[in-house]
């Protein structure tokens, strides 16, 4: 496809198509250009690079949309001879790698090639991101498989069009597509002509979040009578002082009304299977709290009896398993909270 070009009364020219000199171009322009991959809820997207899967090899880009959908990202040239069948290969490959990963290890490809964790990239890049949420969306979605497979190349070819029309037919929560991207210049202008191959979307082509649980079903689904009857100490005493529990995909955030927002303090959730409170220190400051009041907040928290002591200290998000506490526990960091609470509210006014 040409591409003309006209500057005020000039006559049309013909822009020059620039061709990618290797696949890392391709990539370093998706890498730094998330916007190319158009979205229908128009969010943000974060990508990190060359993402070592033991014995998988390498993926080209792994990316994580504010909304939680996962996208993996293969990049192929024409003269490339694995733009047909193996790339189809590979990229399913890396999916299955990921297929039923924890949110912390996936977590872990972001801290180590970006220096950042996925939450933290996304902030920066503007995204509003309800944490808890979110990291069950993420959670959902390795858990079930479910990715959105981009396979980026400069130049499209039927074979590909095919296999991807045909993958598509057979919606078990994964969406292949292709992306093709030309590069024209005309004098000093760069043009990008992205042209997206779809098959068929999911139903409705609405994210997949996460579906939330109940109070009954938390305390019904309790494994044993004791963490039952932390679970309904914590939820209820935090409702009963004026806080909010929003449910998740398997647990609560339990939130409280500061300025105009309605703030995160800790999650209740099961990791692994073993129920756990998680005071969420690590994103406090950034939040808007005061930094003396969040050191003071972890070290009251600290000196609680079953919570770990020095994780409290240092670790961003550190569980207290519920099995090590008793309700008295519960109810001081409870109490330990709201107090950091109203500090925080202080500094809104």
């Amino acid at each position: 496809m040409s591409i003309l070009v006209k500057n005020g009364s000039s006559k049309w020219e013909k822009a020059s198509e620039e061709p990618f000199s290797n696949e890392v171009e391709l990539q370093e322009l998706l890498y730094a250009s998330p916007e190319l991959i158009e979205r229908e809820d128009d969010g943000q997207i974060v990508f990190t690079r060359e993402s070592s899967l033991p014995g998988s090899g390498s993926t080209d880009l792994i990316g994580v949309a504010s909304n939680g959908d996962i996208l993996l990202v293969e990049t192929k040239l024409a003269k490339n001879t694995e733009i047909r069948r193996k790339v189809i290969g590979q990229i399913l490959e890396y999916a299955a790698f990921l297929w039923r990963m924890s949110y912390h290890d996936f977590d872990q490809f972001f801290l180590i090639g970006e220096g950042k964790s996925l939450v933290e990239l996304l902030t920066a890049r503007g995204a509003e991101i309800d944490e808890e949420n979110f990291r069950a969306t993420v959670s959902e979605n390795l858990k079930e498989g479910h990715f959105d497979l981009l396979i980026a190349v400069d130049e499209m070819n039927k074979e590909l069009e095919t296999i991807i029309s045909y993958i598509s037919n057979f919606d078990g929560g994964l969406k292949l597509e292709a992306l093709a991207v030309k590069v024209h210049r005309h004098n000093q202008t760069a043009m990008l002509v992205p042209q997206r191959f779809r098959g068929l979307s999911r139903p409705g082509g609405h994210s997949r979040s996460a579906s939330r649980v109940t109070v009954d079903e938390v305390l019904t689904g309790a494994p044993d009578e004791h963490t039952r009857e932390l679970l309904g100490v914590t939820l209820l005493d935090w409702q009963a002082l004026g806080h909010v529990a929003a449910p998740g995909s398997s647990g609560f955030s339990c939130k409280a009304e500061i300025g105009e927002k309605l703030q995160p303090l800790f999650w209740v959730i099961p990791e692994g299977g073993v129920w756990c409170i998680e005071p969420l220190f690590g994103s406090l400051v950034r939040r808007g709290a005061r930094e003396s009041d969040a050191e003071e907040y972890r070290k009251a928290v600290s000196q609680i009896k079953g919570f770990p002591g020095n994780r409290c200290l240092t670790g961003p998000r550190p569980p207290a398993k519920l099995a090590n506490l008793t309700a008295e526990s519960v109810r001081t960091f409870l109490k330990i909270t709201s107090e950091f609470i109203q500090k925080w509210r202080t500094v809104q006014v």
